[in-house]
């Protein structure tokens, strides 16, 4: 049934026709009136042909209505007067329409607040949307990940349930529309069904509940497309499931932030876009400036390793951290708090590898790479501080990977050997005093200081090698590559003492 005012409403924006009415009631059905049927029944809609005389009604019979042209012997509060010359019999059909349509979404929300009601839900909701549409019917996670679903089959009804547990992916559904379309909604935020291209019309309508998305009920339409108001109640029915997951606190997916950032480190997050997807369902905004703080607990107990957690907690609650690896991870966002838990490191003591900044999420399993490089390098090197920046060994990070990657000795200058023979046999350290004095730029007070030396056994050292191996000092492409071979040549050295 539709109320007087909806259906005036869809006649004046449908049909561009305008009525008044002085008084509202539901109507039921249209019929069209004639002098030939002229039986009247209550909560019936009248709309006569145009020229056609309307009789005088009891006010107890609802509402007479009137095409433009009509007499009418009475003009009472039942009457509305319609100023159109469509054909009367094809506007009752259309009315008889919308009014069932009407009947059918009221009817069936009635039903499904009912069933939203209970804390188990899902599977009740699906089973009556199923019963209502006949078409194949399914419920996405955010992760695309079937929940349940519900098709007909040669033997009966086909029925998953919760078949997340075994990943189940309908590649049929799941595919390039499907993506692209469901990339539209999260950026679009829109909540409308969207018509996916194949060769069956393909619903899905996103269940949001202001910026969480849980997921998505989806209908193949096999039976041919959807109505308006069959599309009027799949967005209405999820937003009565939004609003039932918000009402128990649901978390959309698995878990929290916590989940998201460890999907993206074991790969189970693939992509930016299901990475942008996952954190509208934990309602998290992207932010344009990360850095990672890796605090190194590979000997700490739970209890010790907790006792972090809640110092950093004690510093602020919105500071994204987790335990991975045995490692307390902390994600900062736009600098937030960064100099109070580089503080409170420092305090405790505490081991901690610093990335580079970084403005996309889905780059902090890199930048949890080199966070961890610069505490183990840093700490191969000798190196006595608790806070290890990654960009303080970028160079030594480099060396590293070609050190481990391939036989660099090959690639020598032959000076180094020359040097390493010579010290060997001499008990000398000219092959030590080079590589400090050309880290530090030629300079040979940087390198006594280092050295411990007096400047003048420095100098020495370095004239002695250009004058022994007829070095020059000048020639910036050996000096490059003496330098190189030296510092892996070291690394070298510094690696197997570590191990």
């Amino acid at each position: 049934m539709m109320m007087l005012s909806e259906l005036t409403e869809w006649l004046n924006k449908d049909h561009e026709i305008t009525g008044s009415f002085s008084h509202n009631c539901f109507i039921a059905a249209a019929q069209v009136y004639s002098e030939e049927n002229q039986d009247c029944f209550e909560n019936v809609l009248y709309v006569t042909d145009v020229g056609c005389c309307v009789p005088d009604r009891d006010s107890t019979f609802n509402l007479l209505l009137v095409c433009d042209r009509v007499s009418c012997h009475n003009c009472g509060s039942d009457l509305v007067i319609l100023h159109n010359e469509k054909d009367a019999a094809t506007i009752c059909r259309e009315i008889n329409a919308e009014i069932n349509g009407c009947a059918f979404v009221d009817h069936a929300l009635s039903k499904l607040m009912d069933l939203v009601k209970n804390d188990d839900f899902l599977e009740p909701v699906m089973d009556y949307l199923y019963l209502l549409y006949g078409n194949p019917i399914s419920y996405f996670d955010y992760t695309h990940t079937v929940l349940t679903y519900r098709e007909e089959g040669p033997t009966g009804i086909y029925l998953w349930d919760h078949s997340m547990e075994n990943r189940y992916l309908d590649p049929g559904i799941v595919n390039d529309w499907f993506l692209k379309s469901v990339h539209f909604m999260v950026d679009t935020k829109q909540t409308d069904h969207t018509l996916f291209d194949g060769n069956v019309d393909y619903y899905a309508c996103p269940v949001m509940h202001h910026e969480t998305l849980y997921g998505f009920i989806c209908i193949l339409a096999i039976h041919g497309p959807l109505q308006e108001h069959e599309l009027t109640l799949l967005q209405k029915t999820a937003n009565l499931v939004a609003l039932a997951y918000n009402r128990l606190s649901y978390s959309a997916g698995n878990g929290d932030f916590r989940e998201i950032i460890k999907d993206i480190l074991d790969e189970i997050i693939k992509d930016e876009f299901e990475l942008k997807v996952r954190m509208v369902s934990r309602n998290w905004l992207a932010n344009k400036r990360y850095q990672l703080i890796l605090i190194d607990l590979t000997n700490a107990s739970e209890e010790y390793t907790q006792y972090v957690l809640d110092g950093i907690d004690g510093i602020s609650s919105n500071i994204k951290k987790l335990v991975y690896n045995r490692s307390v991870l902390v994600l900062l966002e736009n600098s937030y708090k960064k100099d109070d838990v580089l503080a409170y490191t420092e305090r405790y003591e505490l081991l901690a590898g610093v990335s580079d900044v970084f403005d996309r999420l889905f780059d902090i399993k890199t930048q949890f790479a080199k966070a961890r490089q610069a505490l183990f390098i840093g700490r191969m090197l000798g190196h006595k501080q608790n806070i290890f920046y990654y960009s303080d060994y970028r160079f030594n990070d480099m060396l590293y990977a070609l050190h481990s990657s391939i036989r660099c000795n090959v690639y020598y200058h032959p000076l180094v050997g020359d040097l390493e023979t010579y010290d060997k046999k001499n008990k000398t350290e000219f092959m030590r005093t080079l590589l400090v004095y050309l880290e530090n730029r030629n300079s040979v007070h940087k390198a006594s200081e280092i050295l411990h030396l007096h400047k003048n056994t420095v100098n020495y050292r370095i004239q002695r090698i250009k004058d022994l191996f007829g070095l020059d000092y000048n020639n910036a492409n050996d000096m490059n590559h003496i330098f190189l071979s030296l510092k892996i040549r070291e690394l070298d050295d510094i690696f197997h003492a570590y191990q």
